[in-house]
């Protein structure tokens, strides 16, 4: 991934599934960016994995996107597992009832 990309999807060739990986700051700088993402994800077939690990914070237009992933995957009977999510992150996670991907950091 190049190090400045703050957003990369890649399909994992074992599974299957999408891999969204997050780092940095996700702001509204970037959301038009991690907006496209998510629609490219949800109009694929796959379950879908997002990685945290390397996000040092997100804004509510990220939040927001989160939450209309894993719903609109929920509808279509898919996964979205969201992980790596630690530190003062996972707090703003449990407010919005994101908890369940703050216990899987």
């Amino acid at each position: 991934m190049d190090s400045d990309e703050p957003i990369h999807v890649a399909v994992d060739p074992e599974t299957g599934a999408s891999n969204l990986t997050l780092k940095g700051r996700i702001t509204v700088d970037c959301a038009r960016a991690f907006h496209k993402a998510a629609l490219d994800l949800v109009a694929g077939g796959t379950n879908v994995r997002v990685s945290c690990a390397g996000a040092e914070f997100f804004d509510v237009s990220a939040l927001q996107i989160f939450l209309s992933l894993g719903r609109e995957l929920m509808k279509r009977g898919r996964r979205c597992d969201i992980v790596g999510v630690g530190g003062p992150l996972a707090a703003d996670f449990r407010l919005v009832g994101l908890g369940g991907a703050a216990a899987q950091a």
